[in-house]
């Protein structure tokens, strides 16, 4: 009878082995069978899709029969061997029922790994089972070969703890089962991540390096690509072969840098909102790139991990925060969770104001009109002030919206910007600038040298009143000056951004320098959007 029964299988793919445990257990020992490798693609080659148009494994054939699934392999020889060997499936009703509730259930398990501590009693009946002779005669070869703890071995990792690069290392070993690989946990306060020791590995001298026998590799996205490769079949699956799941997988990969690099900037506010959607879209309960934990998953947690830590609101990021409750539990985050931390479970403070901004900002309203260098330049210290979510209402000079009854009940003259912050309105947009500076003095962009200081008020004045072409030469020679005298790269008032910038955002070599500063592009004016060229009042200058 075996000797009707062809099987192909690869070594430690779960589905495989369920069906050579269910022959074994028949006493169908003798059946033909091929053992294909998944890295060689073999399980696509003509043989098997001749047989199973999905070019999958097991693949399982007796006489005329062809059977794909594990499960209905399994049920199938249960059923047409069932006076022979073990009997796998009771008479009972109710037992019947609870062996299918719990082979069905299994689907649930299967991309589940986790340590012993995590699941005592799937141990114990690990350890009595697995001897029995059924699953030694069917043990997957390749585990045989190649023990994990033999592999782990020859790989070393210089880390630091509270690296984000570090830890999504540490994470992706765990996730490949690559625990008792050997490492070195070193100070970034004493500088030991720049001795000889990794130096040799990294000229560089950062964290972190890992050398897997020969190869080394010191870029952490690299690391954690390279092991997905080198231990495909291993533990979890990071990298999906759909190349749309995969395309996405990458995606939020590297996008993680832009989180990482904004962690404490003016522009966080508008990062989050972006992950925020993401998470939205891809629904409740949901990975970063899907219904599996992946790649994207791995990189970016240990970033997402530092809100709470510092911090940051849950109103701020209700859906990441969501994610971290859901993710940081599972075993390979909590066996990579940084040492400082488990000592010191808070941080600073660092992102604590972060929503009390946003209600803030919602206080505000502004009346501005596109274009307009007064209303611009309020609109630049707002953003500069993480003032970010405040109300406001684009009004049109063509249209004379400027001079509606809204805007006079707080502005007689009917003139824009006009500001409302709770009870207060301020009409002159020096004094809104000012205004917002003394308010949120500790927020945002710091130290801020007010205008008055670099350029004399006199000077001031007059040149709002300039509007003759020989004068404005003159005028732009004063500020060229000025520019000159700050040094190349310097902004109005030095080396710092401050309110000077605000008061004038002109001059070329400065304009270039300061048109992309996310404050200036967020208030950048619509209209400029639609038609970046104006007219050629100043061409011939």
């Amino acid at each position: 009878m075996a000797q009707n029964i062809m099987l192909y299988w690869t070594s430690g793919s779960p589905p495989c082995w369920r069906v050579m445990i269910a022959l074994e257990e028949k006493l169908l020992q003798g059946y033909k069978q091929k053992h294909l490798s998944f890295e060689k693609n073999e399980h696509k080659c003509e043989e098997v899709k001749a047989l199973n148009p999905r070019g999958q494994v097991p693949t399982f054939k007796h006489g005329d029969i062809v059977v794909n699934e594990s499960f209905a392999a399994c049920l199938y020889l249960e059923s047409t061997f069932k006076s022979q060997g073990t009997r796998l499936i009771p008479d009972d009703p109710a037992e019947q029922a609870l062996v299918y509730q719990r082979i069905f259930e299994t689907e649930n398990l299967q991309q589940k790994f986790c340590p012993k501590e995590r699941c005592p009693r799937l141990m114990e009946y690990y350890e009595m089972v697995k001897d029995r002779p059924s699953i030694k005669a069917s043990w997957p070869p390749h585990w045989l070969e190649k023990p994990e703890a033999v592999m782990a071995q020859n790989m070393m990792l210089y880390w630091a703890s509270g690296s984000p690069p570090c830890w999504r290392v540490m994470i992706a070993l765990e996730e490949k089962l690559l625990q008792g690989y050997k490492h070195k946990h070193l100070s970034f306060e004493k500088n030991e991540h720049k001795c000889e020791e990794v130096k040799a590995l990294n000229p560089r001298a950062q964290v972190p390096t890992f050398k897997h026998g020969d190869i080394v590799l010191n870029e952490s996205f690299g690391v954690c690509l390279y092991l997905e490769n080198t231990f495909k079949s291993q533990g979890t699956r990071l990298i999906p072969d759909d190349p749309a799941e995969q395309a996405l997988v990458y995606q939020r990969m590297f996008e993680t840098e832009n989180l990482q690099q904004k962690m404490n900037k003016e522009n966080l506010i508008t990062e989050l909102k972006l992950w925020e959607g993401y998470l939205e879209k891809m629904g409740k309960g949901s990975y970063l790139a899907g219904k599996n934990f992946t790649m994207a998953d791995v990189v970016c947690f240990p970033v997402i991990a530092y809100f709470p830590y510092l911090h940051c609101p849950k109103e701020r990021c209700p859906r990441l925060m969501e994610y971290y409750e859901m993710v940081k539990d599972r075993p390979s985050i909590k066996a990579s969770w940084p040492l400082e931390w488990q000592k010191k479970p808070e941080g600073p403070d660092t992102l604590k104001n972060l929503v009390i901004l946003a209600v803030m900002a919602q206080n505000i309203m502004l009346y501005w009109g596109s274009g307009s260098p007064p209303c611009w330049k309020v609109m630049i210290a707002l953003e500069e002030k993480l003032l970010q979510g405040y109300k406001h209402k684009l009004l049109s000079f063509e249209k004379n919206e400027h001079k509606c009854e809204e805007v006079k009940a707080l502005n007689p003259r009917a003139q824009v910007p006009t500001l409302k912050h709770g009870n207060i309105v301020v009409n002159e947009s020096f004094a809104a600038c000012l205004y917002l500076e003394n308010t949120f003095k500790s927020q945002g962009t710091h130290d801020v040298a007010f205008y008055e200081w670099y350029v004399p008020e006199g000077e001031r004045l007059e040149s709002a009143l300039k509007r003759n072409k020989e004068n404005l030469i003159t005028e732009l020679k004063l500020w060229e000056g000025y520019l000159e005298k700050t040094g190349k790269g310097s902004y109005l008032a030095g080396k710092n951004f401050t309110m000077a910038d605000v008061r004038c955002p002109r001059l070329m070599e400065y304009y270039e320098m300061v048109k992309d500063r996310p404050s200036i592009k967020a208030s950048w004016p619509p209209h400029w959007l639609e038609k970046p060229e104006g007219q050629d009042t100043l061409k011939n200058l």
